[in-house]
């Protein structure tokens, strides 16, 4: 087996970093919201409105655990992370009655998230060197 390089590694270790912080997203997003529908009785219309912020919770918690460690070019791994949620959506809209509408503001809504969310972080890494 050919030895792996550095850039091999840090690309299988961000693969890794992705799929684990999108399961843990959709596991805990979906739980809570599950649990807020559970107690409280909603009618099917609020369904839509509900995906549409589980989707932006998820996109918050992936960008945020993706983050960790990245130090150039933020924005665009962090928008590579969220791929797993557009299939996501892609695939709720093709299986659900929701208008395109909602899955387009599903889809600006990620990659608005996505782009806000490494602004900051990025912004937060940065040193200000004083001579």
């Amino acid at each position: 087996m050919p030895k792996m390089g550095k850039t091999e590694k840090t690309l299988i270790f961000f693969i890794i970093r992705v799929l684990i912080s999108n399961l843990i997203g959709f596991f805990i997003v979906n739980s809570a919201v599950s649990c807020i529908t559970n107690n409280i009785d909603l009618s099917n219309e609020f369904y839509a409105l509900l995906s549409v912020t589980e989707v932006a919770l998820c996109a918050v918690v992936n960008s945020i655990i993706t983050a960790i460690g990245i130090k150039n070019n933020l924005r665009l791994f962090t928008l590579i992370s969220q791929i797993p949620i557009f299939v996501l959506c892609a695939v709720n809209f093709l299986s659900d009655n929701y208008s395109f509408l909602i899955f387009v503001i599903k889809i600006v809504l990620i990659i608005l998230v996505s782009i806000i969310l490494s602004y900051l972080l990025e912004k937060k890494k940065r040193k200000i060197k004083v001579k």
